[in-house]
C-alpha cells in the first residue's frame, strides 16, 4: 500500500513540474513578444521622426570657375608632307618621333638589305667595345671616363622601364621610338668616351675591329637628310594631302564622321623600297581640331564667337591646351561643326589623327552655387531667389544670375538688396527644408 502511494505521489510531482514548465515557457513567449512589439514601435517612431526632421544643408559661397564642358571626338589636321625612300633597304632612324628637325639635318640611314648582317656585326662590335670599357672602369681605369657612362645611365634605365610596359601592350610604334632613343644615347656615349685613353691592348683591338667594320659598312649606307624643317613623324594614314586648313573650313558633319571612322594611322615599316613612304614632316606652326557638337549642347555653343578661346584636354595623352582659338562655328539642325586652332603642344599630337577631347568654353569666374539651391529659377532667367543665413536666421533674397551650365550658376547681389551676397555667405542647398525667418540654432546639422 505504501509503495502504491509513493508512486502516485511521484506521478503527481511530475505532472506539476510539466505544467509549471509549460506555463513558464508561455509567460516567456508573451514577454518576448511584448518586448519585440515595443522595440518595433520605438524603431518605427524614430524612423518617422527621422524622415520628418528638418534637413537643412548649408554651404559657404566661394569664388570658382564655371564652364560648359563637352566630350567630343576630334579630327586633327596639320600641314604635312610625305617623303619617299631614294633606295631599297632598311631604314634606321636617328631621331625620335616628334623631334624638331632643321633642313638638311641627318635624320637616318637606309641600309641595303644585303648588308644587314654587316650592320649587326658592327652593332655587336660597338657593344663589345662598351663592355670592355665597363670592365676597365670597374678596375678603376680610364680616369674621368666614368662620368660619361654614369651621365647616360638614368636615360637608359628610364627607356628600359618604359620598354617593359610597351612590350606588354605590343605598341610597335613606341618600341621603335625607344629603340631610336637608346641607339642615340649609345652612339653619343661612344663618341664622348673616345677622348679617354684606357691604355688597354684588348680595348684597342676591339676598337680596330669596329673601325674596319664601320668603314666597310658605311660605304653602302645611304644617309637620309631632312628635305625641310619641321617635326619628324614615322607614321602615315594616307590623308596627309587631303586634310588641309581649307578642308577643315568647308567640311560637313557627314564628311567629318566619315573621316573619323576611316582613320587608320599606322607606323611605317623599316623595310622599304625605292619610292615607298619613308617619313613625313609637320611643317606648320599650328594644328587644327575639327569636331561635331551634338544638338543638346547648342545653347552653350551658340555663345561661342569666332576668335573665342577654348580650353581643351586630351584624354589620350593627358595634354591640355589652354588657348585654342575658335575659327569656325557652323550651327545647323544636326548640331554644330566646330574648328579651332592652336600652336601649343604640336609634338604631343603628331602621332594622332583622331583624339578624344574634353572642351571647356564660356568660362567665367564668380560666386558659384548649385542650381538646385535657386528658387523660382528656369533656364534663361536673369534673376532667382536664394535662401541665406544671416544673424542665425534664414532670409530669402533675390540675386542676379550671371552665367550657368547644367549644374551650377554664377550669382551676384541685386542692387538695393538688404543682405550681403559675398564670399563666406552661408546659403541653404535645399531651400524647401526651412522657412524664411526660421532660426537655425535648433535645426542646424
Amino acid at each position: 500500500m505504501a509503495q502504491k502511494m509513493e508512486e502516485q505521489k511521484n506521478i503527481a510531482i511530475r505532472e506539476y513540474n510539466r505544467r509549471f514548465h509549460l506555463e513558464s515557457k508561455h509567460r516567456a513567449y508573451v514577454v518576448i513578444a511584448v518586448v519585440l512589439l515595443l522595440v518595433s514601435l520605438t524603431l518605427f517612431s524614430l524612423l518617422r521622426i527621422w524622415q520628418n526632421r528638418p534637413q537643412p544643408r548649408f554651404m559657404f559661397l566661394t569664388e570658382a570657375w564655371l564652364a560648359d564642358e563637352v566630350d567630343v571626338d576630334a579630327l586633327i589636321i596639320r600641314d604635312e608632307t610625305v617623303y619617299k625612300s631614294p633606295v631599297d633597304g632598311v631604314f634606321r632612324s636617328l631621331v625620335a618621333q616628334g623631334s624638331k628637325v632643321s633642313k638638311n639635318a641627318h635624320i637616318g640611314q637606309v641600309v641595303p638589305s644585303k648588308d644587314r648582317d654587316e650592320i649587326r656585326k658592327l652593332d655587336k662590335a660597338n657593344n663589345d667595345v662598351n663592355d670592355r670599357r665597363y670592365a676597365l672602369l670597374a678596375e678603376g681605369k680610364g680616369g674621368n671616363a666614368r662620368r660619361v657612362f654614369e651621365a647616360s645611365e638614368d636615360s637608359i634605365h628610364r627607356n628600359i622601364h618604359v620598354l617593359y610596359d610597351v612590350l606588354i601592350k605590343d605598341d610597335t610604334l613606341k618600341i621603335s621610338e625607344i629603340e631610336t632613343e637608346l641607339r642615340l644615347i649609345m652612339q653619343q656615349r661612344v663618341e664622348d668616351a673616345q677622348i679617354f685613353d684606357f691604355e688597354d691592348e684588348e680595348l684597342a683591338r676591339l676598337i680596330s675591329v669596329r673601325d674596319r667594320l664601320e668603314e666597310s659598312a658605311f660605304q653602302q649606307i645611304r644617309d637620309i637628310r631632312s628635305e625641310a624643317s619641321g617635326i619628324f613623324i614615322r607614321q602615315i594614314d594616307g590623308l596627309e594631302l587631303e586634310l588641309t586648313k581649307e578642308r577643315a573650313m568647308s567640311m560637313t558633319i557627314a564628311e567629318l564622321k566619315n573621316y573619323l571612322s576611316s582613320v587608320k594611322s599606322a607606323p611605317l615599316t623599316d623595310e622599304v623600297k625605292a619610292g615607298d613612304s619613308l617619313y613625313k614632316l609637320n611643317r606648320s606652326t599650328e594644328h587644327y581640331f575639327v569636331c561635331h557638337i551634338p544638338t543638346q549642347h547648342m545653347g552653350a555653343v551658340a555663345k561661342l564667337q569666332t576668335s573665342a578661346r577654348v580650353r581643351i584636354h586630351s584624354i589620350a595623352n593627358g595634354i591640355s591646351i589652354e588657348d585654342a582659338e575658335v575659327i569656325r562655328n557652323d550651327i545647323g539642325r544636326q548640331g554644330s561643326i566646330l574648328v579651332f586652332r592652336s600652336s601649343q603642344n604640336l609634338e604631343s599630337f603628331v602621332s594622332m589623327r583622331r583624339a578624344p577631347l574634353t572642351l571647356y568654353f564660356n568660362e567665367a569666374r564668380g560666386l558659384r552655387v548649385p542650381k538646385s539651391a535657386l528658387i523660382n529659377y528656369e533656364s534663361g532667367n536673369v534673376e532667382a531667389d536664394l535662401k541665406i543665413v544671416e544673424g542665425g536666421y534664414v532670409h530669402q533674397v533675390t540675386v542676379k544670375v550671371l552665367e550657368n551650365n547644367v549644374e551650377y550658376a554664377l550669382i551676384e547681389a541685386k542692387e538695393g538688396s538688404p543682405y550681403a551676397i559675398k564670399e563666406a555667405t552661408m546659403i541653404l542647398l535645399n531651400p524647401s527644408s526651412m522657412k524664411e525667418g526660421q532660426a537655425i540654432a535648433k535645426t542646424y546639422n
